[in-house]
């Protein structure tokens, strides 16, 4: 086995399956392809360490023990019905920031109207623009909410359904079925929190 340092271009090429017993120490950038394995304490709490990167494009692994995304980022949540129609909003905000971590997305968001005009809008209140497709598994994220200037006359409840980007806004009638929540207002604010899978 032999290791090729090229001081010109400030590389060292070594054969595949090369082990390194004891402290290591590498100061700047450091490239590899292939896996790596390591067999003791990786350690990251350098004053200038500390992060790990995730390729812009998931790299996805079928290993329940395989860590293989992270992603921090926002989104623009839209309120809207199943049928839009000539539904007119007027927001005063709508910020929507997330964070993935493997398949589970954790999303917060809040809205806040000023002017709402249902028109022919019709089915059930929806909340789009999630940023990450659902599964196709029957998993249901239900969310920490609140509501203000905003009418609904029971239990509501907040889902992400099996292979959608959406929020159901829902309420429950005579506690056995769930409706469309209560149409918004114009003064209508709404501050939710969730987790769903994808």
């Amino acid at each position: 086995m032999s290791i090729t340092i090229n001081g010109s271009t400030n590389t060292i090429t070594a054969p595949s399956g090369l082990a390194i017993a004891g402290n290591t120490a590498v100061t700047g950038t450091m490239s590899a392809t292939g896996a790596g394995t390591v067999g003791g304490l990786l350690d990251l709490s350098g004053a200038s360490a500390g992060q790990i990167k995730f390729p812009a494009t998931q790299n996805a692994s079928a290993d329940a023990n395989t860590l293989d995304d992270y992603e921090e980022g926002t989104w623009t949540p839209v309120l809207t019905y199943e049928t839009p129609g000539t539904l007119a909003v007027t927001y005063v905000r709508q910020l929507g920031i997330y964070t993935k971590i493997g398949r589970m997305v954790h999303f917060q968001l809040a809205i806040q109207l000023s002017a709402f005009t249902k028109g022919t809008a019709s089915g059930v209140l929806r909340i789009t623009g999630l940023p990450f497709t659902s599964t196709s598994n029957d998993s249901v994220a239900m969310c920490i909410y609140g509501l203000y200037d905003t009418p609904f006359t029971t239990q509501a409840a907040f889902s992400v359904g099996p292979s959608t980007a959406y929020i159901n806004c829902l309420r429950l009638v005579n506690n056995s079925a769930w409706v469309s929540l209560d149409d918004p207002d114009s003064n209508s604010q709404y501050i939710l929190s969730g987790t769903y899978f994808v």
